[in-house]
């Protein structure tokens, strides 16, 4: 079923991002990776479009995004993983 699809994936350098990134190229879809680091996973495929962003800089990520969606009318899903973490203890939150 997604194979041939097209999807889109938030954090996909790493952690559940390249997980998912990596299941869903396995099954024959074809990513689109934003991440901020793409040198911790760089698959050599070319299902694997990749785009540099910055979650934390809206300028650079809505000039991501306007690439992205003109460069790929053809979108079939969103898999928002990007994320932020922040360690410590229950009463520091």
């Amino acid at each position: 079923m997604i194979k041939e699809r097209k999807v889109l994936v938030t954090g996909s350098s790493d952690g559940i991002g390249r997980s998912i990134t990596v299941s869903l190229l396995n099954s024959g879809a074809k990513v689109i990776g934003l991440a901020r680091d793409h040198s911790k996973f760089n698959p050599e495929t070319k299902n694997y479009i990749k785009y540099k962003t910055d979650f934390s800089n809206e300028e650079i990520l809505l000039n991501t995004i306007a690439k992205i969606i003109k460069n790929h009318k053809d979108l079939d899903c969103l898999v928002s993983n990007a994320g932020f973490g922040k360690f410590g203890t229950l009463e520091t939150f």
